[in-house]
């Protein structure tokens, strides 16, 4: 099946195959209408997000929404996330790995990339409490996270020789364009937020620069797993019932190998509160050393990001 144009394709004569080999959809029973609406404006750079309304031709138990991720419109974003990758690594990950793992992602009814564009359809879990990384964790949701990274980094602890798709943080072409963009991105920081940076910290630019690929090397060292890259809490949809009690964890698009310990800095770092209400029965044996360090190395994501 080609993959029409996006997001305009996705239309009932397209959408009625795609439910029918994903076994939801009976055969006789027909999509008769699509309508669109867009999720999450502003949120997504490199992908967007809409919610699709659908009616059928007759009674069914197939979904009556559904959730599309698909390319950026936006031309030099969606230049960005090809030479990352990014469109690869997300759906290679729910063809290859995802079953590998026990940790919980939205289900999937339909994958598909052609050159520089791709279609996910995917569950609707709008009616799930989204994470808000404004907000922060408390510490009840920081340990279920923390929980759920068990899941994902278990299954390829010291087993992702085969997995050459995925890009180290060292010794991969996602660290070398890194590296050749901090000294830019910093000039752009420095010009729209130097006010708040500490003098102390701008005087240390060049040490940070010349360390930039030594600290790579750091959090390539073995033991090495695959690293979901972006694991904070605006990531995950955490259930309100008994039931529904698992975190569910999305957004695949920039995943690395390297060491465990990434994602649990970028969490307790970007997401989780610095203060908790309620007291810790046990305590979190946290390498703050380690932590430090990566939280240092995620400012050369962020600063990328900034001038892409």
């Amino acid at each position: 099946m080609a993959l029409p144009a996006i997001p305009q394709g996705m239309t009932p004569a397209w959408l009625t195959p795609v439910l029918i080999q994903a076994g939801v959809l009976a055969h006789g029973i027909e999509v008769t209408q699509v309508s669109r609406s867009q999720v999450g404006d502003g949120v997504g750079m490199m992908s967007e997000l809409a919610r699709l309304e659908v009616n059928y031709s007759g009674a069914t138990d197939a979904p009556r929404t559904l959730v599309a991720k698909f390319a950026s419109q936006n031309v030099t974003n969606r230049e960005v996330a090809m030479d990352f990758h990014l469109y690869e690594r997300e759906v290679r990950y729910f063809q290859e790995l995802d079953k590998r793992t026990d940790l919980v992602s939205p289900h999937m009814y339909h994958l598909e990339m052609d050159g520089d564009c791709f279609v996910m359809l995917m569950e609707d879990l709008g009616h799930l409490r989204c994470g808000d990384q404004a907000e922060g964790a408390d510490l009840e949701d920081s340990q279920r996270c923390v929980d759920a990274l068990v899941k994902l980094h278990t299954p390829f602890w010291n087993k992702v020789d085969n997995i050459d798709w995925v890009p180290g943080i060292a010794d991969s072409y996602h660290a070398d364009t890194l590296c050749n963009f901090i000294q830019d991105a910093w000039l752009v920081m420095m010009e729209h937020f130097g006010e708040f940076v500490d003098p102390s910290i701008d005087q240390a630019r060049e040490q940070f620069f010349s360390s930039a690929r030594g600290l790579q090397a750091k959090l390539y060292a073995a033991p090495r797993t695959f690293v979901h890259g972006d694991f904070r809490l605006d990531n995950f949809f955490f259930g309100e019932v008994e039931a529904e009690q698992e975190i569910i964890v999305f957004d695949f698009q920039g995943p690395l190998l390297g060491k465990g310990i990434v994602d649990v800095a970028l969490l307790l770092g970007q997401s989780t509160k610095k203060k908790f209400d309620e007291p810790m029965k046990e305590p979190w044996f946290v390498d703050t050393r380690q932590v430090c360090a990566i939280m240092a190395s995620t400012i050369l994501t962020r600063l990328h990001g900034m001038i892409t």
